[in-house]
């Protein structure tokens, strides 16, 4: 029994009943169930303020690069190399990470075919939380290299010139499998490109008129440090209003035949942070890691190519992939001007495309007359 309690008047009563005691419990585990959704949601606020901030830091290192080398990053080095992370290493204060990478050290290896499949053991382990956002469930490390990490944020390379014109001769980013490596007209492009290029009369490229940044160019200057990406000249749209950097934060979903649609792994970097492009040793010699198009809409999580690996669905085709966020129905971007703001997955598909072009104002470049073009045939620069 429960000892007496004397009252201050002097009589007694018994302690808590058994009946006290569980409303008063129900009362505290009512309380806790109303406290704790506004406790997740402070959490999350701050999760999604340090996404942000993740963003407005790789935005000011970008700009720092462009400022020093007079162009963007390119968004893949090399013909199966490195991506667009590697080269802002120095302005993220990585320079001794940027230092062991030995495609960096010799050149000539970011033209080797087996370049591509390197495990860069060299770097194995190297995490920075500047690359990945907190609300991101996906594993840490890839789940293709050991030790390589997964980066939350994807280079924006483009979309489909059809977003703004007829395609008369070129789109400079076609919506097909043949991958984001053949993505050239956003802010964070790969620079290589076949062609159009001088030929000798035998067809082959006429190396003293090549143009620097051309595939061409560094196949025959391999060691040449003048890499060239876009450049802020070329941006005719201005840089507030074109996409450099999205999420991709959360898991994706991939539907096998006959199956229902399952959780798996959709995102760009899927070999880690490190790769850049599969040029030319892949089909087509266009894919690209950590780099992606706008050619799906915005918060569209469905992924092409379901694959499995093990027990792990993924996308095999993982330069194709939208743009998502484990925030909500969207996803968080820097912008050329180094800005970052919040767009939702409800922004017209069509405007949302021209943001990853960087001269929908122009009407696109137009091929020279001496090559055969004319004012309504239009090519890459």
């Amino acid at each position: 029994m429960f000892p007496a309690i004397r009252s201050p008047r002097g009589s007694t009563r018994a302690a808590l009943t058994l009946t006290e005691v569980l409303v008063t419990i129900a009362i505290i585990g009512l309380l806790i169930a109303l406290l704790l959704p506004a406790v997740q949601a402070a959490r999350e606020t701050g999760r999604r303020a340090t996404c942000s901030n993740n963003l407005l830091q790789l935005g000011k290192a970008i700009s720092s690069y462009e400022s020093a080398n007079g162009h963007f990053p390119p968004g893949a080095y090399g013909a199966s190399a490195y991506s667009w992370i590697v080269m802002i290493l120095p302005q993220l204060e990585q320079q001794a990470t940027y230092d062991k990478l030995a495609g960096l050290q010799n050149k000539s290896q970011l033209w080797n075919k087996g370049f591509q499949d390197e495990p860069h053991a060299e770097v194995a382990g190297f995490y920075s939380s500047t690359l990945v956002c907190p609300t991101n469930p996906l594993p840490r490390y890839s789940m293709f290299t050991a030790g390589l990490m997964n980066a939350s944020y994807v280079a924006v390379a483009g979309a489909s010139d059809t977003a703004f014109r007829t395609v008369s001769f070129n789109d400079r980013c076609p919506v097909s499998p043949s991958g984001s490596g053949n993505c050239y007209n956003g802010l964070m492009a790969s620079p290589w490109r076949d062609g159009p290029y001088p030929k000798l009369p035998d067809g082959s490229p006429d190396v003293s008129k090549l143009q620097r940044g051309t595939l061409f160019w560094f196949f025959v200057y391999p060691n040449d440090a003048n890499v060239t990406g876009c450049r802020s000249g070329q941006v005719l749209d201005g840089l507030s209003n074109c996409l450099l950097v999205g999420e991709q934060s959360d898991f994706g979903w991939l539907t096998f035949a006959g199956q229902p649609p399952v959780k798996g792994h959709c995102m760009s970097g899927g070999k880690g942070w490190v790769v850049g492009k599969f040029q030319p040793a892949d089909t087509g010699g266009a894919r690209a890691y950590n780099l992606t198009a706008v050619n799906k809409p915005l918060g569209s999580r469905f992924c092409d190519q379901p694959m499995m690996r093990g027990s792990q669905p993924y996308s095999g085709m993982d330069n194709q992939i939208g743009f998502f966020s484990a925030h909500g129905p969207g996803a968080t971007f820097v912008f050329g001007d180094g800005s970052v703001r919040w767009l939702d997955e409800t922004i017209d598909f069509n405007l949302y495309q021209r943001l990853a072009i960087r001269d929908t104002s122009s009407g696109g470049p137009t091929l020279p007359t001496s090559l055969g073009g004319g004012p309504n045939v239009k090519v890459l620069p």
